[in-house]
């Protein structure tokens, strides 16, 4: 009977050490994603970071595109070499927002949303609407702004930045 006391005993301090190493472990995992989460966060706000002074550099450089110029209603191919440089410089001001919305400006898993960081998409498409609404304009579903671009960036510039509803199904 006593050896049957003892082995009970041996059983029920053996299982407890079992579970306090299950919540060890358990512990120790969660520590380990809130870690993850967190190193993501640094490096999604450092490439946002990183993304904005690329363009705010390029912007130095190019002072005459901070403002578009007037498009014409024909083809690409009547563009003027200074509306073509336009062009490109639109176009890297929206792979700008588009980066600074994919990785700070969308609403996460859990309902929240970098205010600051959706803004500063919101006013990069502002600032370049006339060339958004050309390219659409002239080349409809094919233009690169619903081409080359995530389609929650297109419905974030049609909802959030007032592009105007379908965007990229407008003739």
């Amino acid at each position: 009977m006593a050896n049957r006391d003892r082995g009970d005993r041996e059983s029920r301090r053996a299982f407890s050490w079992a579970a306090v190493s299950a919540i060890a472990a358990i512990i120790a995992i969660m520590a380990g994603l809130y870690s993850f989460w967190q190193n993501t966060e640094v490096q999604n706000e450092a490439a946002a970071v990183n993304a904005m002074q690329s363009h705010l550099e390029l912007s130095i450089d190019n002072t005459k595109y901070t403002v578009a110029p007037e498009l014409p209603n024909d083809s690409y191919k009547d563009l003027s070499a200074e509306q073509k440089e336009y062009t490109w410089y639109a176009s890297h001001a929206l792979l700008t927002a588009e980066t600074i919305y994919n990785l700070r400006g969308r609403t996460n898993w859990w309902g929240e949303q970098d205010d600051s960081w959706t803004t500063a998409a919101t006013g990069f498409v502002k600032r370049h609407e006339s060339y958004i609404r050309w390219d659409a304009r002239m080349r409809g579903k094919k233009s690169s702004v619903c081409t080359e671009y995530d389609p929650d960036f297109v419905t974030f510039m049609e909802e959030e930045a007032n592009m105007g509803e379908n965007l990229c199904t407008e003739p």
